[in-house]
């Protein structure tokens, strides 16, 4: 294992990192070889190749495993966001299956968090969900036009949530593809919260569905990829300057496969 401060200084066997008084660790496998990035345009673009995981699914077994609440329940959220990394994010929307590898992801944690939703356990009628037991999904409308999808987490009472950032289309291209108003793929098409979420059909109405009932129109299954830990980037989130000193946590998480 390795420490890795804000700078991205290795210095011991977990990774740590500093708010105000505080300090927070949580540990890494054995075998880690972590890259802290901060988030610069270059590493905002870099996402895996569609050769790249081609390759792994063709090579691995199917696991189509759906993930149990327990999986949810964690007060370490910042773990479970690099966990999600190689999962199966399956929607059912209309009776079409779609299908997406989680490749990008974030972590929130309410309320001590300034860039959750929840910082300082500010409840509101769209926050409601995330102070329930983790395991459900929280669509928010960001801009007035994108549906960001994120999984809350933790215990109840504890408002974490993890958004994910970026999939890799697995089952149901054709379909993304008309969703996103595309004839064909483009780099990235997949690439950003609301891209991913608007190819997987999913919408702030779904707010509240259970990833782990095998009747829900949104579900998390264990997947056939785990990502090789020196291929996952590990960066503070983007887009949130207002955070202040939070913004420059290490809780993004990205998977770029190795050709």
């Amino acid at each position: 294992m390795v420490l890795v401060t804000q700078t991205g200084k290795i210095v011991d066997s977990v990774m740590s990192f500093r708010r105000g008084g505080q300090v927070f660790v949580y540990t890494t496998p054995v075998h880690a070889t972590l890259h802290v990035n901060q988030p610069t345009m270059e590493n905002d673009n870099r996402h895996p190749d569609d050769a790249s995981l081609h390759s792994h699914v063709r090579t691995r077994p199917t696991t189509d495993m759906l993930l149990p609440q327990e999986y949810y329940l964690t007060e370490d959220d910042v773990t479970l966001a690099r966990d999600l990394l190689g999962r199966h994010l399956v929607t059912t929307i209309d009776g079409i299956k779609t299908v997406g590898i989680i490749t990008e992801t974030e972590a929130y944690r309410g309320p001590d968090d300034r860039a959750s939703h929840a910082w300082n356990n500010r409840r509101t009628a769209r926050t409601e969900i995330m102070f329930g037991p983790g395991g459900h999904a929280y669509i928010y409308l960001c801009y007035g036009i994108h549906q960001m999808f994120n999984v809350v987490s933790g215990p109840e009472d504890r408002p974490h949530a993890i958004l994910i950032r970026a999939i890799h289309p697995m089952q149901g291209e054709t379909v993304m593809l008309e969703r996103r108003n595309l004839s064909t793929p483009k780099k990235q098409w997949t690439g950003g919260p609301g891209t991913a979420a608007q190819a997987l059909g999913l919408h702030t109405r779904f707010t509240g569905a259970p990833l782990f009932d095998a009747a829900s129109p949104i579900q998390i299954h264990q997947g056939d990829i785990r990502p090789h830990e020196s291929e996952i980037v590990i960066s503070p989130r983007i887009g949130i300057d207002y955070a202040g000193e939070d913004a420059l946590l290490p809780w993004r998480f990205q998977w770029l496969p190795q050709r």
